[in-house]
């Protein structure tokens, strides 16, 4: 069976191993994409053309698509293209895409499977040089497509409200807020589902993040109301947990063959009586305090408050706002394309994308994305003036090239404020190995920040 994934990078799979060669070349994939997305999944040979190779006179543009359906046909099956009159058909029989099953999840109204589905933006970082009309329709579709993702989201978010399941639906609130984290709307809705589940300090964070993202992207601070929600939970005290009641004496007994588990609740964490009120914790649980079975249960008690008030300052203290460090911020430009094959383009924006994935999950360092390092593809600025423009200190740039089977990547980190080398390496593997050479540059990258 064949599988064309288009959600993320396009990626050709036969019984899950990834098809390289003729196929994949990049006006074929479009073409595959192109009829997977059309209406039941056929289009005429004329519009195939006018958006594949639209310079093209009309007798070439027929011999370039009868080329690319004559190859296509020989790697992946007679059957995978189905002709009709003038049309040309993608036979679902023969080959499944993830967007129809996306579609179909939507409509079916299993909007957890249409989420799983969604793994990234139609064709993300798919370019077809020369094909303007070929852009424009996928920019339109995926727009249409991302609706679609968002639109399941918020339904599997209000569901899980409503069913009172909380921490599933801050889970699908923040996959929503991930997808678009510009959307105020959204960025109130998981505030508030973040503070009705008892995390305010996540709601705050949020609120901060939210309006930190909004001015240094569009110069902008968050509407009125998400203003309005996040001073009100600074201003109003946190509703403080009940404290359960001390157990009777037939009780007692019960909670001795419980074990320390129950002790965790059976008395209030509060001073004995006589207590001074500033009495250091060590005072508090010396064993000299204590005497008996009550005794030593105040003093598990008092551990176990030290314990519950420690554990939330850590948390405070994770979820409260910090400005980033400045000495850790990069932006991953696009690689160049080094080899005399314009289509090795699309592998070398891969390497592109997957390093700065990666680099993305470091902690605490700030990783411009991908869509906004696009922007510089094939730049002439000086390496200073994009980092002032994007605001980071550091620049990763790099080259792929390919000659046969051998594949050289080079990477060079720079420090933007002085424009010197931190580090620089080439790497040489074939092209299945490439991914190592992903990892050992996000690494190195890494360890020199």
């Amino acid at each position: 069976m064949l599988r064309f994934r288009l959600f993320g990078a396009p990626v050709l799979e036969r019984d899950g191993e990834v098809l390289s060669g003729r196929a994949a070349q990049r006006h074929r994939l479009a073409l595959l994409a192109l009829l997977a997305l059309a209406p039941a999944r056929r289009s005429s040979r004329d519009r195939l053309i006018a958006t594949l190779w639209p310079d093209s006179d009309a007798e070439r543009g027929r011999n370039l698509l009868k080329v690319s359906t004559y190859v296509l046909r020989q790697e992946l099956g007679e059957t995978t293209l189905l002709s009709a009159g003038d049309d040309l058909r993608l036979n679902p029989e023969v080959i499944g895409t993830d967007v129809a099953e996306f579609e179909a999840a939507l409509e079916q109204g299993d909007h957890t499977r249409a989420a799983a589905l969604y793994t990234g933006p139609l064709l993300d970082g798919f370019f077809v040089s020369g094909a303007p009309e070929f852009e424009q329709w996928v920019d339109r579709e995926r727009e249409r497509l991302a609706g679609g993702y968002r639109s399941a989201l918020e339904r599997l978010a209000e569901a899980a409200g409503q069913a009172g399941d909380l921490p599933r639906a801050v889970e699908w609130w923040k996959a929503r807020a991930a997808h678009d984290p510009y959307d105020s709307r959204v960025a109130l809705r998981l505030m508030q589902v973040l503070e009705a589940s008892g995390n305010r300090a996540g709601a705050l964070q949020h609120a901060a993040v939210h309006q930190r993202m909004l001015e240094a992207e569009f110069g902008m601070t968050p509407p009125p109301e998400v203003a309005a929600f996040a001073d009100r939970l600074r201003r109003e005290p946190a509703p403080e947990a009940a404290i359960p009641a001390p157990p009777r004496r037939a009780e007692e007994a019960r909670a001795a063959e419980a074990g320390v588990a129950h002790d965790a609740v059976a008395e209030p964490m509060s001073p004995p009586p006589g207590a001074p009120p500033a009495a250091p914790l060590a005072s508090a649980v010396r064993p000299s305090a204590a005497s008996g079975e009550g005794g030593r249960r105040r003093i598990r008690a008092a551990a176990i408050a030290a314990v519950v008030l420690l554990a939330f300052a850590g948390a405070l203290r994770a979820f409260w706002p910090r400005a980033p460090d400045p000495e850790r911020s990069i932006v991953v430009l696009p690689f160049v394309n080094m080899s005399g094959d314009r289509d090795n383009e699309f592998f070398s924006d891969g390497i592109t994308e997957e390093i700065i994935t990666r680099l993305a999950a470091v902690p605490g360092l700030k990783v411009i994305s991908r869509t906004s390092a696009m922007h510089y593809k094939g730049t002439t600025k000086p390496l200073p003036r994009i980092a002032e423009e994007l605001g980071v200190d550091h620049i990763l740039e790099g080259s792929v090239r390919q000659s046969g089977d051998q594949l050289r990547i080079a990477a060079q980190l720079i420090d933007a404020r002085s424009d010197g080398h931190l580090w620089a390496d080439a790497y040489d593997y074939g092209p299945r190995d490439s991914f190592r050479a992903q990892e050992a540059i996000a690494g190195e990258v890494a360890r020199a920040l």
